[in-house]
């Protein structure tokens, strides 16, 4: 059965944006699949300790030009024949695309590594690292490569979060030539021991697998070496369980790929326990937001 994935994509017009926008296009997009695309305008940052620069800018970031950078979005990949939606929220960053990736049941957030200048670049930047840090969806950073994925590294270990890593690579839209080399990394004395590798060569065998084992040490300069080494485009890890301890990103280990790795990261989180709202507004269902 052909998997259907449901993406959320951060845009606010900058150049980094536009990367991650064009790698989603170019990835091979069904019509089952959904795009939601949301802006946020630029005054929602106020609070933030960046000052803008300069008595227009807030003016000229405002609602009216959020709506048409969404809009420039929504179109370009609506030619792909992907449906999409749009939609343009006011709030804090983090906390808008934390809410709309519950409501629209995302699977991934796609959003650029950097974003406009000092002033939304700074946000834009800490907005990408912090989503991967806390927020409960998964979250892929795009950087420099505009065209959809041809080697993937994916970087697993006993963990029920590497079990998530394999399980979102499989229902990924990746071109049906792109090969996958598997970095098995040292389980840590916390990790629950998933057969990890019998997923791999379960959900992932239409692509070419290789399997290389990483040695005890530093992991993330591991991960970093070997994505360099097979030239990989795309970088995939669980957000944690790959270092001793637990906790998100514990150990620091997915913040430092994502920080050096010289292509995109994804780093995968495993679903969220279904939650019931009790209180506040009806939710509509929504498009993305960065």
């Amino acid at each position: 059965m052909l998997a259907v994935m449901r993406f959320l994509f951060g845009t606010d017009g900058s150049p980094g944006a536009q990367i991650a926008l064009d790698f989603l296009c170019a990835m091979p997009l069904s019509n089952a699949d959904h795009v939601s695309v949301v802006t946020v305008p630029v005054y929602s940052f106020i609070g933030t300790g960046v000052v803008p620069e300069g008595p227009d800018l807030l003016r000229d970031r405002g609602l009216d030009a959020a709506r048409a950078i969404g809009e420039s979005a929504r179109a370009a990949l609506a030619t792909h024949g992907v449906p999409v939606s749009l939609d343009v929220r006011n709030g804090p960053v983090v906390e808008a695309l934390e809410m709309v990736s519950i409501q629209d049941a995302a699977d991934v957030v796609v959003v650029g590594s950097r974003g406009l200048g000092v002033f939304t670049g700074v946000i834009l930047g800490s907005v990408a690292r912090a989503l991967a840090r806390h927020a409960s969806m998964s979250v892929l950073v795009v950087r420099e490569r505009r065209n959809a994925p041809q080697r993937l590294l994916l970087a697993i270990d006993g963990s029920q979060e590497a079990w998530a890593a394999v399980k979102l690579v499989s229902q990924m839209p990746l071109p049906s030539a792109a090969q996958i080399t598997v970095l098995e990394l040292p389980a840590s004395p916390n990790a629950c021991h998933w057969p990890v590798m019998d997923e791999v060569r379960m959900l992932l065998s239409a692509h070419a697998i290789e399997a290389r084992t990483a040695e005890d040490g530093h992991l993330a300069e591991a991960i970093l070496a070997e994505a360099r080494a097979v030239g990989a485009d795309l970088v995939v890890l669980g957000s944690r369980g790959m270092t001793a301890g637990s906790g998100v990103l514990q150990g620091s280990l997915a913040d430092q790929v994502l920080s050096q790795a010289h292509c995109a990261v994804l780093v995968a989180k495993p679903p969220m326990k279904p939650r019931l709202v009790t209180d506040g507004p009806a939710i509509a269902r929504i498009a993305i937001a960065l």
